[in-house]
């Protein structure tokens, strides 16, 4: 879709819109019960520091799905 496309301002606005309330959603619910979960800023450190171990043993790969073909970018 282009930005001269008939109904284009209607499109953007409306994923704007879900995007704040999604954002919303995360700010009032989501963030406050996950900091509650992790508890206090020393299980934060453990669990970043789990994160990163585990993150730096799998492949640095993204993929991105054109026309229904997977591509693999590196």
């Amino acid at each position: 879709m282009k930005i001269s496309d008939h109904g284009y301002d209607d499109l953007l606005a409306k994923a704007i819109k879900e995007y704040e309330k999604h954002a919303a959603q995360e700010e009032s619910d989501h963030f406050p019960k996950l900091k509650e979960a992790i508890g206090d800023d020393k299980q934060l450190l453990k669990l970043s520091e789990e994160f990163e171990r585990i993150r730096s043993k799998v492949p640095n790969y993204s993929s991105l799905t054109i026309h229904g073909k997977v591509r693999i970018l590196k």
